[in-house]
């Protein structure tokens, strides 16, 4: 009977242990929010590898890190030289004088041309510090975010802030591209 009983146990713990792995983790789950935030607002969510600034390395993992990009579509005219901007400022792991705002690097020596360097400055310490770098390419504006929401946010609360620094970031992009007459 003891025997019959321990087999039942184990049979049904061989069951439900693989059931039990298909269930997202509560992290899992967070992403899942925050991605589906940023869907509704608009913005689209893709993963790339964890950018490294100028003066940094990848550490010795075969794989790199992937980090989630918040990207935001730029709205411009065929002749805007926005769409030939490609850029990308990384946070750096350590500051120093010669970074943008002290942590800030230009990644692989692309800068962002015509862009009010005070304008941008202010724009960059607004950024929480969850943000691991900020990209122009052809297809947009982007924010790398590690996902991490502060204890004192709420999900909606950070993908509004992300959402608020893409558009603040658009029209710096926007007011850089005008003409100077």
């Amino acid at each position: 009977m003891l025997v019959a009983g321990i087999f039942v146990v184990l049979a049904v713990a061989m069951i439900v242990g693989p059931l039990m792995m298909l269930r997202p983790s509560p992290r899992q789950t967070q992403l899942i929010k925050l991605r589906r935030l940023a869907v509704d607002k608009g913005l689209r969510v893709q993963m790339l590898d964890r950018p490294v600034a100028g003066g940094e390395s990848l550490s010795t993992q075969s794989k790199p890190e992937m980090v989630a990009a918040y990207c935001m579509q730029l709205q411009m005219a065929s002749d805007s030289p926005l769409s030939d901007w490609r850029w990308m400022l990384v946070r750096t792991a350590f500051a120093h004088d010669i970074h943008l705002g002290g942590v800030w690097d230009w990644s692989e020596k692309q800068q962002a041309p015509a862009i009010d360097q005070q304008s941008l400055l202010v724009f960059l310490q607004s950024l929480p510090e969850s943000v691991l770098a900020v990209r122009q390419d052809g297809e947009g504006i982007a924010v790398l975010w590690s996902e991490r929401v502060p204890r004192e946010q709420s999900p909606e609360q950070a993908v509004e802030v992300l959402n608020r620094a893409l558009l603040q970031l658009a029209a710096l992009l926007q007011a850089a591209a005008k003409p100077q007459h």
